[in-house]
């Protein structure tokens, strides 16, 4: 059986699709930040873009990139999702404490 390589454009009909998907579950869960089905779907949509991009290093600061402006325990939960996230599907989840800052975790999930 021979791999399919997909390459994947900023133009691309699939692209656009992702990104889209990705945005109203980021949406989603940001109107319900309890919503671990919504937070996995968004994290699901990403990694898929980004490894059809051939990406394979998502990094972020939760509360400026992701979040805007969330309580600490938002932050918090958010921060729990990932590493839940990364456990169950067999990612790379990590914390960088120099560049983080307060109330503002920088992660990097690798696959």
């Amino acid at each position: 059986m021979t791999d399919l390589k997909l390459k994947l454009t900023k133009n691309s009909k699939m692209y656009k699709d992702l990104k889209r998907a990705e945005y109203e579950a980021l949406e989603t869960y940001k109107n319900d930040l309890s919503d671990y089905k919504a937070f996995s779907e968004y994290v699901s949509n990403l990694l898929l873009r980004l490894s059809l991009s051939n990406e394979k290093v998502f990094t972020c600061w939760i509360n400026s990139e992701l979040l805007s402006n969330a309580s600490s325990d938002k932050v918090a939960k958010t921060l729990v999702f990932f590493q839940l996230f990364a456990q169950e599907n067999g990612l790379q989840l990590s914390v960088d404490s120099k560049q983080s800052k307060p109330n503002c975790p920088f992660i990097t999930l690798s696959w």
